[in-house]
């Protein structure tokens, strides 16, 4: 159960039979059918010819809407919602069986979105919202409401059919339909997800949803998108492919998408916070009473924030701290610490207590804690605590000793403080090396992930954080024949291998995984011409049929990948010969929605070395030639189709750039440079920084290696309160704001 509140009102629903509501009774579904296969009753009454729909995530501008009928994949009726929000689709056919209704964002589609409380871009272009309506049996008119909810219980239903629409029946459709509202919002919420909800379109002045059951499903979508821990520009589509990608199989196990990432265990607590915040803003005094929430004063109860105490009272940068007191809860992200106003880490919390550690950059001086959900409350300590070492300015770049003296190629981090670097030699033991921080990379150990078939590891070559564990990526076997390398952990230190369904093909450099990205449970891994994805966090893997485009003609190099969890974005640039020469043949970007067809997109005068998505938009970074001598350059684009290519600016203009991650809003690009010739040179590293998406750029900061030494930044990431850079002999970090 994910909500705790005791008088939260239920509808009463017939529960020998797997229907919602009364949109499905109105349409004639009242037998009790089988148990969730794929056969389709008999049709005893006559197919709607229209259809009203009503999509939300709030209101929905300008998408473009379709019926199609599953059974033989006619459309049955188009659209366009407009501004109204609302659009009725006359349907042309009838038919047996199952329909789908797609609201699709084209170039135009915007939508309001409660967690900002504006209208965004609902993008890329593409992105879709669908609902199953299990017959158009009943009046010759149907009215169905399309929301982040029915997209849940389509994938779902999909998935039950074996991944074939076509094969999806009526009693898979209401089994769907019907447990998505336990499998999110908890066994104490009811609601028919095919009904249509009130739509929001603007922040009222004062809570004005009731409790029909309209305004409720308009709140708890509300909720959704005001969902604790969000850092992004779009909540409410965010948290919609996070839930639905981690929620295809029926199994919570937590997920991301763009700004929106929870786990198993915290997203009741995080969808708690949603609704408490969501009846601060939307619900009525009526409303708040029927859900437990501050008995319809307009207030949600909340136990009051105090601090009591900390311990130790003292102690250097990274040290561990223990706050105690009052109106806390187990979601870490509902809450910021901070030592004399530098944000700190938080890594464990209960009802009473906060496990944080001592920033960089903290001073001596009080400390804060902020309950940023439900209430932005915060509170302060009575006395100092006293930092005995490691401070210094929270808004500057801290430069260290790299992990590794050996290149490290790829870092990932997930939502707390830690991060985790690949890379190094081949060790005796058979182990690639690999490097873990659990303090927000003040301190590094080391570890090494030993493939068991084959045996050694040759490589990991890259890394990502799925919301609950990270996968990495590579190859193993010896100088005759590689092996493609999956392998995963909650944590960074204990490590799984998967396998996956292959026909390998034994040969040096043959199998050897290059990119993995992930939103959510959703995991794409790519090589050449090997593409694996995974839907259930990287438990299980299918091998796909066919390659990346052009990647297997010209280009001997995946540059990188990133995914929003629909749109998937592949890098490449450049081939290497034997000895280390890159010869320029095609460069650019591979990409495909869903499991569809690759799209090559060739970039001219722009050579990609990195891409990473960072809620709205996929920002790539690279160069204008593969020399360091040609000007660094970026490009952006929100469907993955569409670049603008710009200047990372002229100061400097000679570097190569490496890699981009983002951090919330703000992007940050690894780039690395050198004046004078061996063995008398300056090596010099550039982060650079941009705010809008990857269209302007500024210097943040220069490293200031020593003189006549090789030292590289090749990886960038971040957690919410801290970025990390490595590389080869040096690192750096910084407090984010």
């Amino acid at each position: 159960m994910l909500f705790q509140f005791t008088n939260t009102r239920r509808l009463i629903l017939r529960r020998g039979c797997a229907v919602a509501a009364s949109a499905l009774l109105a349409i004639g579904l009242v037998a009790c059918g089988g148990g969730g296969g794929g056969s389709n009753p008999p049709n005893t009454q006559i197919n709607a010819t229209g259809l009203s729909v009503t999509p939300s995530l709030g209101l929905v501008r300008n998408a473009d809407t379709s019926a199609t009928c599953l059974a033989n994949s006619a459309v049955l009726g188009t659209g366009t919602t407009g501004t109204s929000g609302r659009v009725s689709l006359s349907l042309n056919a009838g038919c047996s069986g199952p329909v789908m209704v797609s609201v699709v964002a084209n170039a135009g589609t915007t939508y309001f979105d409660e967690g900002v409380n504006a209208f965004v871009a609902m993008a890329p272009v593409g992105t879709s919202m669908r609902a199953l309506l299990p017959s158009l049996a009943g009046a010759s008119t149907l009215s169905l409401g399309v929301t982040p909810l029915t997209e849940i219980a389509t994938r779902q239903a999909i998935a039950n059919a074996g991944g074939n629409a076509a094969n999806v029946g009526v009693n898979q459709v209401l089994a769907a339909n019907t447990n998505v509202v336990t499998q999110v919002l908890g066994s104490t919420v009811t609601l028919d997800i095919l009904a249509e909800p009130t739509l929001i379109s603007s922040q009222p002045t004062s809570g004005n949803l009731g409790t029909g059951m309209a305004d409720r499903y308009a709140f708890y979508l509300a909720a959704l998108a005001r969902a604790a821990g969000h850092t992004g520009t779009t909540p409410a589509l965010d948290a919609m492919n996070a839930l639905a990608a981690d929620l295809a199989d029926g199994t919570l196990n937590g997920g991301s998408s763009g700004g929106f990432t929870y786990t198993q265990s915290g997203l009741s607590n995080q969808i708690n916070g949603g609704i408490a915040s969501a009846a601060n803003v939307y619900a009525s005094a009526a409303l708040q009473t029927n859900l437990g929430l501050g008995g319809g004063s307009g207030t949600p109860t909340v136990a009051a924030l105090s601090i009591s105490s900390f311990t130790p009272g003292s102690g250097s940068v990274g040290a561990n701290v223990t706050v105690t007191g009052t109106g806390f809860d187990s979601n870490i992200s509902h809450f910021q610490v901070k030592f004399n106003g530098v944000n700190a880490t938080i890594s464990n919390a209960t009802s009473t207590t906060l496990r944080v550690q001592v920033p960089n950059g903290a001073t001596t001086g009080l400390i804060t804690v902020v309950r940023v959900v439900p209430d932005n409350a915060s509170i302060t300590s009575a006395t100092n605590f006293t930092v005995t070492g490691g401070g210094g300015n929270s808004s500057t770049w801290t430069q260290n000793a790299s992990p590794s003296g050996f290149g490290l190629g790829a870092l990932a981090a997930n939502g707390s403080s830690t991060f985790v670097a690949l890379g190094g030699g081949l060790p005796s033991n058979g182990g690639c090396s690999a490097y873990y921080s659990t303090n927000g990379g003040v301190n590094w150990t080391q570890i090494f992930i030993t493939p068991t078939r084959p045996s050694p590891c040759l490589s990991l070559s890259s890394i990502a954080w799925t919301g609950s564990q990270f996968v990495a990526v590579g190859s193993s076997g010896s100088n005759t024949a590689t092996y493609s390398l999956i392998t995963t952990s909650p944590d960074g230190i204990t490590w799984t291998e998967r396998n996956y369904p292959s026909s390998e093909v034994a040969g040096f450099g043959t199998n050897i995984l290059r990119a993995v990205a992930a939103s959510g449970s959703k995991i794409i891994a790519a090589d050449f011409d090997l593409v694996l994805t995974s839907t259930d966090n990287g438990a299980t893997w299918t091998r796909e049929s066919g390659s990346i485009g052009f990647l297997t003609v010209n280009t001997n190099r995946i540059a990188g990948m990133a995914t929003d969890g629909i749109t998937t974005v592949v890098a490449g640039c450049c081939r290497q010969n034997q000895v280390g020469n890159l010869i320029v043949t095609e460069a650019g970007f591979a990409t495909r929605t869903g499991n569809g067809a690759w799209q090559t997109v060739t970039t001219s005068g722009f050579y990609p070395y990195a891409v990473t998505y960072n809620g709205s938009h996929f920002v790539a970074v690279g160069n204008a030639g593969p020399s360091i001598t040609d000007i660094a350059k970026a490009a952006y684009s929100t469907d993955g189709i569409n670049w603008t290519v710009v200047n990372m600016g002229t100061n400097p203009a000679a570097l190569y750039v490496y890699t981009v991650a983002s951090a919330g809003s703000t992007l940050y690009a690894v780039a690395n440079g050198q004046t004078g010739n061996f063995p008398s040179f300056t090596n010099y590293s550039y982060i650079m920084k941009s705010t809008d998406n990857g269209a302007t750029w500024t210097v943040d900061y220069t490293g200031n290696p020593p003189p006549n030494t090789i030292f590289t930044q090749s990886a960038i990431a971040a957690t919410p309160n801290r970025i990390v850079s490595v590389g080869s002999g040096i690192s750096y970090r910084r407090n984010l704001p």
